[in-house]
C-alpha cells in the first residue's frame, strides 16, 4: 500500500513540471509589471484590465509560494525573489519567442505556386521574370 502512495506522489510531481502546467500567461504579465513597476501600465501594454494583471500576479505568486511584489497603494516594488526571477524569466520568454519565430519563418520557405490567366502570364509576367 505504501508503494502505491509513493508512486502516485511521483506522478503528481512529474505532471506539475509538465509544460501544460507552466503559467506562461502569468509569466508574461510578471515581466511587464516588473519592467514598469505598475499594474496599470502593464495592463495597458498587454491590453487587459488591471484586475486581470492582479489576478495573474496573484496566481503566479501562489504557484511559486512566494511574493514577487510589495504593494503599497499604487506603489509596486519587486521583492528579492522577484528581482532574482525577472532576468531569468525575461530571457527564457525571449528565447521561446525566438524559437517560435524561427519555426514560423521555416514554414513559409519553399516554392511559391502562383495561379493566373494564361494571357496575363504571356503578356505581362513572363517579361518581368529574371
Amino acid at each position: 500500500m505504501a508503494g502505491v502512495k509513493r508512486a502516485a506522489g511521483k506522478t503528481r510531481s512529474l505532471s506539475a513540471k509538465s509544460p501544460r502546467r507552466l503559467p506562461l500567461a502569468s509569466l508574461r504579465v510578471f515581466v511587464a509589471t516588473a519592467e514598469h513597476l505598475s499594474f496599470s501600465r502593464a495592463a495597458g501594454i498587454l491590453g487587459v484590465t488591471i484586475g486581470a494583471v492582479s489576478m495573474q500576479i496573484r496566481a503566479l505568486e501562489e504557484y511559486l509560494r512566494a511574493p514577487l511584489f510589495r504593494r503599497r497603494g499604487r506603489v509596486v516594488q519587486l521583492t528579492g525573489e522577484g528581482e532574482r526571477l525577472l532576468p531569468k524569466v525575461r530571457s527564457s520568454l525571449e528565447a521561446l519567442e525566438r524559437a517560435l519565430d524561427e519555426a514560423r519563418v521555416d514554414g513559409r520557405t519553399g516554392p511559391l505556386m502562383v495561379s493566373m490567366l494564361a494571357s496575363f502570364l504571356q503578356q505581362w509576367l513572363l517579361h518581368r521574370l529574371p
